[in-house]
């Protein structure tokens, strides 16, 4: 759709601004060059609504977003506000800096940079993220379309980020996640942002991937539609940058990985993080990369046309803090690896808190670890880089490798008296850069930090786990050797495999065999003395997940639910494990849960192994996985109306001869789906929901699958059908079963030493 001659070159605004050419457009406005008379002609962009999107609301609010946002943001990696006002026919206009030179998309297309440039770049983009997150501005449309690379000569350029016209604009009350459009470039665009939820990691993940597409020359992911993405980002990334750019080192390929992380509590703290992190490893190891120099384009200026061959724009119709800087008293960067010794705590449960509780137990925890002696003695040596993490914090130790340990017990030993910060640590040695920030403050990049995290993960509340290159050290000294046990090697996050090894010193330490461990070898592992050693041949896959919940129904087009609350009394807690045999199943679950806050704002998500309480207008999804493979089967139990119960089928789906019940070995099934919820309806009452998970095929069950249709919402209307499920739920409800709920890893396990597990779950809705 064209302009109305009225927009075109020569209309004069303002009596000053006039109008040149048109420079590109959109999906939602149209950008010209025009002359600003009153400033001897200076360049300057203009960008106006298009025709089709000045009419919408949501543009509407969104161009005014754009206007708010740039004026909040004083960065100089930030395209400026000059002024604004309106159109002859009314729509607004606004008026920007002119960045003469090439986007980065330009640049990219002339072929492969060399990593020193690409390191800048991205050093000044997250800087440049930063400034607009502290200033409440999520992008949501990062991409090299909108990275402008002014050329300043003598080799050195400037970035500006351009183009904040979908930017979530947030007041200063304001925090967390809230549904939204679902809005950005495609290839760009992170997993939470793609579900309607976007944050300010989201920008952290778009960073990561330009980052990506910079070192190898394409995108992480190149799904072959819009819609695939999703399943192709839970799957992970395939192919490492070094893979595609032999030369880049395993610190760059960790960084980048971070930043692509699922979830978002996994990628980086900051955008600045991310940058500075990459800018020293990739200038550390550049010498090493080859590289093809690309030549600048001659022009393009202001918000640049989409390529061709790019992803489109997503813009559908309406659906869904600075983070603190590293504290050190550390020597300053030397731009080398060293190694370095890594205590990560975790608060097991924080996320679950109320935000005061959360601000008051962080900041008890802080003091206890300040109060150390061996805090107080490496920070006093400048021998320590002490690093937030949200919801715990990473002590960094240089020299000592026996400080991270040492700090560990007097911490495990201190919170004896604080039984309500549950904390969990985990301890590597391993290399570190020490990266400074704008601000001349110390953060620390490498494997070290990575591989103690991924250690500390997998313990629970009260564990002090260490790797394999931290017990060979401490194993060494009569004062560490009888309190290692041997846990075997592990795989976790990405792959990576770890031998892992339990501290418990006196009163220090967790006796008990960490959840995740005990839940991936089948729930057999027992409770041995700190002396014993389980073999270090022993392999553990860890599934981190599980359900089972959930009902639904059409009402008005929305999909509602009404919620189910503590276990049903088919189901035991004890602390004798129902150890499955031969034939035995083991099941696990946990909700994701958003608590509906009024408009269309949510609480942030929470991983919940317990049910709750639900309220109208709550989100509620529910993951399932089998730690064996097998058959599952969930059927919803309604309440008790005056027609009488009803029952819906709801896995496997409910399709023309019915899906396949299979379930393989840590799949997750998610119910009703990843990228959505179940909303709570207004109406009290309990639910049940039935969890089959049998070693074979059920009969019974497969008949009542083929004939449910998806048009009556699964409900299984057949008489004879209905009362065979009753008969058979009936014969097996609770049989040998056992139900545990392991708050560290944040889900229920359910086991029973029978081959057909049947338990049920009741949701509560207030």
């Amino acid at each position: 759709m064209s302009e109305p001659a009225s927009s075109g070159p020569g209309l004069k605004l303002k009596g000053r601004y006039v109008i040149q050419k048109e420079l590109g457009r959109g999906g939602i406005g149209v950008v010209y060059l025009a002359h600003d008379e009153q400033l001897h002609s200076r360049p300057v962009v203009i960008k106006v609504l298009l025709d089709q999107t000045s009419g919408s609301d949501w543009f509407q609010k969104k161009f005014k977003g754009e206007i708010e946002a740039l004026v909040r943001i004083d960065h100089p990696g930030v395209v400026g506000a000059l002024d604004t006002g309106e159109m002859p026919d009314g729509k607004p206009f606004l008026v920007m800096q002119y960045v003469p030179g090439g986007n980065l998309r330009s640049m990219m297309n002339a072929g492969l940079l060399d990593v020193p440039l690409i390191a800048d770049v991205v050093r000044q983009v997250g800087s440049a993220l930063s400034a607009a997150h502290a200033a409440g501005v999520h992008h949501r449309d990062l991409k090299p379309e909108n990275i402008m690379v002014k050329d300043l000569g003598h080799g050195e350029r400037q970035v500006k980020i351009i183009d904040f016209g979908i930017a979530t604009v947030r007041g200063p009350a304001e925090a967390g996640t809230q549904m939204t459009q679902v809005a950005g470039s495609v290839l760009y665009m992170a997993p939470e942002q793609l579900m309607g939820r976007p944050q300010a990691a989201s920008d952290i993940y778009a960073l990561a991937v330009i980052a990506y597409e910079l070192l190898t020359g394409q995108p992480p992911f190149r799904p072959p539609s819009p819609y695939e993405l999703l399943g192709m980002q839970r799957g992970g990334v395939q192919e490492k940058p070094s893979e595609l750019r032999p030369g880049l080192s395993p610190v760059v390929d960790a960084m980048v990985l971070k930043g692509l992380s699922l979830e978002p509590r996994d990628r980086q703290l900051t955008a600045r993080q991310l940058g500075d992190e990459l800018h020293a490893a990739l200038t550390a190891g550049a010498a090493h990369a080859p590289t093809v120099r690309a030549q600048q384009a001659t022009e393009v200026v202001g918000t640049a046309p989409l390529s061709p061959a790019a992803m489109p724009t997503v813009v559908p119709p309406q659906t869904a803090v600075p983070q603190p800087t590293a504290r050190s008293a550390a020597a300053a960067p030397s731009g080398e690896l060293e190694m370095a010794h890594v205590l990560f705590t975790d608060i097991v449960g924080y996320s679950m808190l109320p935000m005061d509780h959360q601000r008051d137990v962080l900041g008890a925890l802080q003091a206890v670890i300040q109060a150390t002696a061996e805090y107080k003695r490496a920070q006093g040596a400048q021998q320590l880089v002490s690093l937030p993490t949200g919801d715990g914090m990473a002590l960094v130790f240089f020299g000592d490798p026996t400080a991270a340990v040492r700090c560990a017990v007097e911490v495990a030993l201190a919170l004896k008296s604080r039984p309500e910060i549950r904390l969990r640590m985990g301890v590597h040695s391993g290399p570190v850069f020490r990266v400074a920030d704008i601000n001349a403050n110390l953060n620390v990049a490498g494997g070290g930090i990575n591989i103690a995290q991924r250690v500390m993960d997998s313990g629970d509340a009260g564990h002090i786990l260490v790797s394999r290159t931290v017990a060979d050290v401490v194993g060494s000294l009569s004062q560490w050797s009888s309190n290692l046990r041997d846990l075997g090697e592990h795989a976790v996050k990405h792959g990576v495999k770890i031998q892992l090894f339990n501290l418990v010193s006196g009163e220090a330490g967790n006796k008990e065999l960490p959840s995740k461990l005990r839940a991936a070898a089948g729930g057999r592992g027992p409770r041995m003395p700190a002396t014993q050693v389980q073999p270090s041949s022993s392999k553990a896959l860890l599934f981190a997940i599980g359900g089972a919940v959930v009902v639904a129904a059409i009402v008005g087009g929305v999909l509602v639910m009404r919620p189910k609350g503590e276990a049903g009394g088919s189901t035991t807690t004890t602390t004798t494990a129902v150890a499955p045999a031969a034939d035995g199943r083991e099941l696990s679950y946990y909700l994701t849960v958003e608590k509906f806050v009024g408009g269309e704002s949510y609480t942030e998500p929470r991983r919940l192994a317990n049910e709750m309480l639900f309220g109208a207008g709550d989100r509620l999804r529910l993951t399932v996985a089998g730690t064996q493979p097998g058959y599952l089967y969930i059927v919803n139990e309604g309440p008790v109306p005056k027609g009488g119960i009803t029952y819906n089928w709801l896995h496997p789906k409910a399709t023309a001869g019915g899906g396949s019940a299979a379930l393989s070995a840590g799949i997750e099934v998610n119910i009703p789906s990843a990228q959505s919820y179940f909303i709570m309806d207004k109406a009290p009452g309990t639910e049940s929901l039935w969890l089959v998970f049998a070693k074979d095929q059920v009969p019974e069950l497969e008949a009542v699958k083929g004939s449910v249709k998806p048009v009556d919402q699964g409900e299984i209307k057949d008489l004879a059908q209905l009362q065979g499920l009753r008969t058979f739920l009936d014969q097996h409800r609770g049989k040998a079963l056992e139900s545990t709920k392991d708050e560290g890893a944040g889900r229920t396990v359910l086991r029973s030493s029978s081959p057909v597990l049947v338990s049920r779950v009741k949701l509560e809705h207030m």
